[in-house]
């Protein structure tokens, strides 16, 4: 049975769907919002009863300012149960808004630069933020406290948070992996450009993925460098240098027996072994990526719309192709699976 695609025709950074509508309260409503990344706008998009259309519902810009905007996707964290929205800005601040009401919360202040990544615990109204002041912020998000996690030497490109366990993987731009608790802020572990098996170069993370259960972690870099890490034996259990372009997208299938990487040319899926099984060629560069680990489909959204089953080693399955009209192109959807991985 294929799954139920949902498809934004549009040039906005980031677009979220749900089968509820929190502005009309109609549990058969679906709604999205839409950044904007240039001026950090959100748009409040959902569907009618009547037709089943979709409307724009409610446009939110924070006044009386110069409205900066958002560096990436991974500075957007969205709750539809909350009705609320955290959104990290290039000018270091953090806004908490309303979906319901269209209002600011809260603003959180304390970044010295861009905020790049965002991620939250909405059950325990905790958040963490990193910047490009190498500094990671761990916030109490109903009293705006903030307490700092301090190590980096080079900006923190990726966070990766398990809240049952209170433990954080991060990466830094040029200085490898932290292995973070939370609860007394130390760093428990770390791989350096100095101490590691890594070169300098080959260090310059820019996407990863944990799984927690087994203690293994995977990065990207924009060399083009995939790298399989043990984070108890503190070191890298292969690497693959064979993509010729930056690796912008990493998922590790939960008990690390596969892993998929993205860059602008291709999509691959590697063993646990590091051994090619899978390429799928084409443009991703700018290109919306949402994987399921559990039917191994892939959906890729960008000048088309395309299904792959990867089931089937050394060649996907094309199971669908959609084209929207006038030649636009698509920078974002979603897709109703219940497993799905946003990459």
């Amino acid at each position: 049975m294929r799954p139920r695609l949902d498809v934004m025709w549009t040039t906005a950074m980031g677009v979220f769907f749900q089968d509820r509508s929190i502005a009309s309260r109609s549990q058969r409503c679906d709604c999205c919002v839409q950044f904007n990344s240039e001026d950090g706008t959100l748009y409040l998009w959902g569907s009618t009863e009547i037709d089943g259309s979709p409307h724009l519902l409610r446009i939110m810009q924070e006044e009386n300012t110069d409205r900066p905007g958002i560096s990436s996707k991974e500075a957007v964290a969205i709750s539809w149960s909350k009705g609320a929205v955290l959104l990290g800005t290039m000018s270091g601040r953090l806004l908490l808004w309303n979906l319901e009401s269209g209002k600011i919360l809260k603003i959180f202040r304390g970044h010295r630069s861009c905020v790049d990544v965002v991620r939250v615990s909405w059950k325990t109204s905790q958040a963490l933020s990193a910047c490009r002041d190498r500094v990671i912020r761990n916030w109490r998000m109903e009293t705006g406290e903030c307490t700092l996690l301090r190590g980096h030497t080079s900006s923190v490109c990726c966070l990766l948070v398990n809240w049952e366990l209170r433990r954080v993987v991060s990466a830094g731009l040029m200085d490898g992996l932290r292995l973070w608790t939370l609860d007394s802020r130390q760093c428990l572990s770390q791989v350096s450009p100095a101490e590691g098996p890594l070169g300098p170069a080959e260090t310059r993370v820019i996407c990863c993925d944990v799984d927690w259960q087994h203690e293994k972690a995977v990065t990207g870099s924009g060399s083009g460098l995939l790298a399989l890490w043990d984070l108890n034996l503190l070191k890298v259990l292969w690497r693959r240098d064979g993509h010729g372009h930056g690796v912008h997208a990493v998922s590790l299938q939960p008990g690390g027996q596969r892993c998929l990487s993205a860059t602008e040319s291709s999509v691959c899926i590697w063993d646990q072994a590091g051994e090619l099984q899978c390429r799928i060629p084409g443009v991703y560069e700018q290109a919306c990526l949402v994987l399921d680990w559990q039917s191994l489909w892939l959906f890729c959204a960008s000048d088309a719309v395309w299904l792959y089953d990867m089931q089937e080693l050394k060649e996907a399955k094309v199971l669908c192709e959609l084209r929207g009209e006038h030649g636009v192109s698509l920078s974002c959807g979603a897709v109703e699976w219940p497993h799905a991985i946003h990459l």
